[in-house]
């Protein structure tokens, strides 16, 4: 596979139409979590506290299609995501007050840290309210490798366990939200920051991909296919359309702890696809 994403083909049947979805909320009765037919995992189905690095794609596109609401009335896109990212922090910590969010935005012009860990709601609000959209006129690439060196960074060590016997302090989550149809996303699958991150057990990436319907210059099932090799074992992916319900109900799915959460179809087919590509 090349180094930089956008340029490969990943052979898949998996797209934005067949991909099945379940629910989070269902818990397997034992530790054993089930990804394909031939391997098991055992992990520790315990709720250990997340680090969370909820990484924002704030790339606007020309043209974007409204937020439609129950009541037929429109709203901006990015409105929604900063209510939708309110909501799963205020959860998210009801659920465990030690978990720790930090937020970082990626656009074809590069990234910025805007907030360290911290489980203290005024300081996320305020992280969230100073996330802003920046209007592309052109197609270009957000480039996810900086992202990637800098979650690492922050981190730190990142300890690897062979058998899964030792309870972890924490788990760290790279969440990404991706919000462009027609910038391509891309990463340098070399990088020794994305290896290590991947490779670690107590690390999990979660993509969600909200995007507009297909057009002449709109490609989502293109930027959804390269997103598919963003993922690890234990990643969710899902993706909608813009309207308000759809993507709060897509956020309340990802409040499941990765440690406890079920695998439903679309994951297994997502790691029968990682494991045909690594």
């Amino acid at each position: 596979m090349p180094v930089l994403v956008p340029d490969a083909v990943l052979e898949s049947n998996i797209t934005m139409d067949n991909a099945k979805r379940g629910s989070s909320s269902g818990f397997y009765s034992d530790s054993e979590v089930i990804f394909n037919k031939n391997e098991t995992f055992d992990l520790p189905f315990v709720s250990v506290p997340e680090k969370i690095v909820i990484c924002i794609d704030i790339a606007e596109d020309p043209n974007l299609v409204p937020y439609l609401r129950s009541d037929n009335t429109t709203c901006r896109p990015f409105d929604v995501l900063k209510k939708a990212l309110e909501l799963f922090a205020f959860n998210k910590l009801c659920l465990n007050p030690d978990h720790e969010l930090a937020f970082v935005t990626v656009e074809p012009g590069g990234f910025k840290w805007i907030s360290d860990f911290s489980s203290n709601l005024q300081k996320i609000g305020d992280a969230i309210d100073s996330l802003n959209p920046v209007e592309q006129i052109e197609p270009g690439y957000c480039n996810f490798t900086p992202v990637f060196k800098e979650v690492k960074s922050k981190v730190g060590t990142l300890p690897i366990n062979e058998n899964n016997n030792e309870l972890p302090k924490h788990i760290i989550r790279l969440f990404i939200i991706y919000n462009s149809s027609m910038n391509k996303p891309k990463f340098n699958r070399d990088d020794e920051s994305y290896k290590s991150l991947i490779s670690s057990d107590n690390v999990v990436v979660d993509l969600l991909y909200l995007h507009d319907p297909v057009s002449k210059e709109y490609h989502p099932q293109e930027i959804y296919n390269i997103l598919l090799s963003f993922i690890k074992r234990g990643s969710y992916f899902e993706e909608e359309s813009r309207k308000v319900t759809k993507v709060f109900n897509a956020f309340s799915r990802y409040l499941a702890h990765p440690l406890q959460r079920t695998c439903n179809e679309t994951e297994r087919q997502l790691m029968e696809l990682y494991d045909n590509n690594n």
